[in-house]
């Protein structure tokens, strides 16, 4: 029997392996660039997943200390908040509030917890809590509560000054304010020097892990052109303070593979030189119960701001009162 071989039978078998090869190639090359999209493409899913969101709990747990040539002082913040949007003209929130330390002069222990319903906050102080030599126990242990929309109670929390709440009108968002929120949220891009940091698992969701710098000019665009929406008071800042504050900062985030929504971010060495020493700072926020917070209920046994002024005020009188006889 007799074999034989045709060269271009030959040629032609090469040609169709070397395409299969490419072929195949470049469907793999496709996949892993359709698996694994760049740091950049995940950060605007990012802020468009976050966009669309109705309600969450975000976290964060701030530390902060102050060197200057009289004193060292630390101080540490901690916060867990439920946050509920789906109303734009009655935005709702609880949130927990903690923070201990300050300084020899003014020793800080706050213990809180607010609520804001239907336009209603409601506050509750634990025992305990003081600002330097001022107590807090005399309306402490009892929730109390101010309507954003009385004059009275504007009036009354005003005389205090020493909380800034806002008023009604200052959270009456319509529809329209808050689509155009959404969408500048977005569109917003404000991340630089992206580095890509691996995938991590962080309770039970793998997730993407990227450090970056903030983008100071978009930043601050974004924050300019979110006050205009929210009825907020919009404060420029220098490219100097940011430059001082951002100068030795480490940031990262961690952002779930499926869903694009954070988890996690953390920002280390922020500097800031005041007239009180250099203030250097870290914090951790982290990111739950996507669209699914608890419900948010009013109190309904709060003592109106009216009936609690009075024992504050005296409290908070005494202290000082109290402070500076210890001077003297």
């Amino acid at each position: 029997m007799n074999y034989s071989i045709n060269k271009g039978n030959i040629s032609v078998a090469l040609l169709s392996i070397i395409a299969l090869v490419f072929a195949i190639g470049g469907f793999g090359l496709g996949y892993l660039t359709l698996s694994n999209p760049s740091p950049e493409e995940v950060l605007h899913n990012m802020m468009a997943s976050v966009s669309s969101l109705n309600s969450f709990s975000p976290s964060v747990s701030v530390k902060t200390e102050t060197v200057s040539d009289k004193e060292k002082s630390t101080t540490s913040y901690n916060a867990s908040i439920d946050l509920d949007i789906s109303d734009p003209g009655n935005g709702q929130f609880r949130a927990s509030l903690n923070s201990q330390g300050g300084s020899e002069e003014l020793p800080l222990s706050i213990n809180a917890q607010i609520i804001l319903k239907d336009k209603i906050y409601y506050l509750k102080i634990d025992s305990g809590t003081s600002i330097g030599p001022f107590s807090l126990d005399s309306i402490a242990d009892q929730w109390v509560k101010f309507d954003t929309q009385k004059a009275s109670d504007k009036s009354a929390i005003s005389s205090i000054g020493l909380v800034n709440i806002p008023t009604s009108t200052t959270l009456e968002i319509t529809s329209q304010e808050m689509s155009q929120f959404r969408e500048l949220i977005k569109n917003a891009f404000i991340f630089k020097d992206i580095v890509d940091l691996g995938k991590e698992e962080i309770n039970g969701v793998k997730t993407y892990h990227y450090g970056f710098v903030p983008d100071d000019a978009a930043l601050d665009l974004f924050t300019k052109e979110s006050a205009k929406l929210l009825h907020s008071e919009y404060q420029p800042k220098s490219a100097s303070t940011s430059e001082d504050l951002f100068s030795q900062a480490k940031f990262e985030i961690w952002m779930g593979t499926k869903d694009y929504l954070p988890r996690k971010m953390t920002v280390a060495g922020l500097v800031k030189d005041t007239e009180k020493g250099n203030v250097s700072g870290s914090a951790v926020l982290t990111f739950s119960n996507f669209n699914s917070i608890p419900p948010i209920q009013a109190i309904a046994d709060a003592k109106p701001i009216e009936e609690v002024l009075e024992s504050l005020l005296n409290s908070l009188f005494s202290g000082f009162n109290t402070s500076s006889s210890n001077k003297q």
